[in-house]
């Protein structure tokens, strides 16, 4: 059944919901990537609590945004069913989607969102650690594949990249740098 949505600036009063998504999103979307290793589950979810998220909203380096369902129905609740994170480094350090909401442009509209905000910044080129099921989704809309990078939580991920100013003429490399803008090296 296809969801209706919207996507706002998360706030504080969002960092329960959000972290129940960032928690089943890994837990049931990322399941090639953490083969059910309690080692690796314990680290990727260490940090994936209500006063944490709370904090990265929080931290002025930071833009957080969510995707709230909506019905048709007055009386019913809106319910996060996306959320992403966008620093100032240009890192794009989440992008979860529930399963139930996936395929739907929740994923779209919540990246479009984060790279708005970095442009906004002057960021110049955005990147993030593609899990297995998710570097497809981010080839879609033009991240580059840099290569094969492990996690600090142990997780082998691509290591996808993506300019954000075609103006400044980046070319596709094979690594990601931001600290030179004219230099994807």
């Amino acid at each position: 059944m296809k969801i209706g949505f919207t996507t706002r600036a998360a706030v504080a009063a969002d960092a329960e919901a959000v972290c129940g998504v960032l928690r089943q999103t890994i837990l049931e979307s990322c399941v090639d990537d953490h083969r059910h290793d309690q080692a690796i589950l314990d680290a990727w979810l260490g940090n994936k609590h209500p006063a944490q998220v709370a904090a990265w909203m929080a931290a002025p380096a930071n833009y957080m945004v969510v995707a709230e369902s909506v019905s048709g129905d007055a009386d019913a609740a809106a319910r996060v069913v996306g959320v992403a994170l966008v620093n100032q480094a240009g890192k794009l350090a989440l992008c979860h989607v529930l399963p139930q909401a996936q395929r739907q442009g929740v994923g779209k509209a919540l990246l479009e969102a984060a790279e708005a905000k970095a442009r906004g910044w002057g960021v110049a080129k955005v990147r993030i650690h593609g899990t297995v099921n998710s570097s497809g989704f981010y080839a879609r809309f033009g991240y580059l594949n840099a290569g094969k990078e492990k996690t600090c939580y142990g997780v082998d991920s691509d290591l996808l990249w993506k300019p954000l100013d075609a103006a400044a003429g980046v070319a596709a490399s094979k690594r990601f740098c931001n600290c030179n803008p004219g230099n994807a090296q």
